[in-house]
């Protein structure tokens, strides 16, 4: 996946990289007509917040109802949280992703990756 993902701007809010992350996934799911996507998230009021069916009405409810809107496309979507240790790739790759350019892989990831992926399971 990390060979068609996009950069997500810099934004001071965790609480928003979170939900762009998320549209992205969405999105990316939606394009290539994915079944069985699960979301995994380590902010539970995001995972929350995008399980509910009303519109949600707070600071970021606008990017909140567009994840929604893109996951109702999507068969056998799964929103799930995780805490931070579990979510220790993704927390890599985003820190990585600050300082270098995480670079384009097709079918395997980069060995520093597996590593992780494995520590991680």
């Amino acid at each position: 996946m990390a060979s068609i993902s996009n950069r997500i701007t810099v934004t001071p809010a965790a609480k928003l990289a979170e939900i762009l992350a998320s549209r992205e996934a969405s999105l990316i799911a939606q394009r290539f007509n994915n079944t069985g996507v699960i979301l995994e998230g380590d902010d539970a009021g995001v995972i929350k917040t995008l399980r509910e069916d009303e519109n949600n009405l707070s600071t970021f409810g606008n990017f909140l109802d567009k994840v929604k809107s893109s996951v109702q496309h999507v068969c056998n979507f799964e929103l799930n949280w995780v805490n931070r240790q579990s979510n220790m790739v993704v927390h890599i790759l985003a820190q990585l992703a600050k300082v270098q350019s995480l670079g384009n892989w097709d079918d395997y990831p980069p060995d520093f990756l597996c590593i992780d992926l494995h520590v991680d399971l």
